[in-house]
């Protein structure tokens, strides 16, 4: 199972993440408590290269959120965008993010065009709740799902038997 550890900020917390098995680590760098610079990001990047992909997190797709993913030695962004944003990444693999809303299902067909994961997140992104249960296991059976926001280590096994889907982040 894909398994993304988001909003690490510290050496420790990196290694900890490697150590408990993730997959993937979310380094976010956008306004948030859990945001760290560009530098930093590298910093922590270059002690993981090669052991797990490591995602620039962003709240919306923009050319300069890709050239930031880049000077953090991301290979991977998590956002929200089209699909034709998506597709302009170049060398930066998408981990597009679907939201917990009326538009959920329509994003979604045209995102998973794209043949990568996609996020299914709560309204607000790491807010999903388990009111977005049900929609997230009828998406997780269309195509491959991280599913994402609010899973804690009391909840998240409940929630993949649940989903059971493609990834947790």
């Amino acid at each position: 199972m894909y398994v993304k550890i988001c909003g690490l900020t510290d050496v420790e917390h990196v290694e900890a993440a490697i150590e408990a098995g993730a997959t993937a680590l979310g380094f976010v760098l956008v306004d948030s408590p859990r945001r760290v610079s560009v530098e930093r990001a590298r910093e922590l990047v270059d002690r993981v290269r090669h052991r797990a992909e490591c995602v620039a997190v962003f709240r919306d797709l923009s050319a300069e959120a890709v050239e930031l993913a880049r000077s953090a030695g991301c290979t991977h962004v998590q956002a929200r965008g089209t699909v034709d944003a998506h597709r302009a990444l170049g060398a930066i693999r998408p981990l597009p993010v679907v939201l917990d809303d009326a538009e959920a299902a329509e994003r979604f067909d045209d995102l998973r065009a794209l043949g990568v994961p996609i996020l299914f997140d709560g309204a607000s992104p790491g807010t999903a709740t388990s009111a977005s249960t049900a929609r997230a296991a009828a998406l997780a059976r269309r195509a491959p799902l991280v599913l994402a926001g609010g899973l804690t280590p009391e909840n998240v096994a409940e929630a993949i038997a649940t989903v059971r889907p493609h990834g947790v982040d």
